[in-house]
């Protein structure tokens, strides 16, 4: 194997939808944006969707990334409300 890279770890991914340990749970957020017909069902589930927690490794060790959503941003308009979330990645090494 080269170590020229940053392999993700065989069966170490934690896919928790909606959040990752010590994240913001954004389920109740994008409920209640879906409700008030801000928020299409099916982009409210992709969001979900794109938050995990993974673990992804190389030569220096383990990295602990996290993908999420990072702010929704909402603007009043002549036609209403338009809402847009942000997504958003950190990592962190743990050695």
């Amino acid at each position: 194997m080269a170590w020229n890279s940053i392999t993700p770890v065989r069966g170490a991914t934690d896919r928790t939808v909606g959040c990752a340990p010590g994240r913001r749970d954004w389920r109740p957020a994008l409920e209640r944006l879906t409700q008030r017909g801000w928020c299409l069902p099916a982009k409210a589930q992709g969001l979900l969707e794109w938050c995990a927690f993974d673990r992804m490794f190389d030569r220096r060790g383990v990295f602990l990334i996290y993908k999420g959503i990072n702010h929704v941003k909402l603007s009043l308009t002549a036609a209403g409300v338009d809402a847009k979330a942000y997504a958003g990645m950190t990592f962190h090494f743990q050695a």
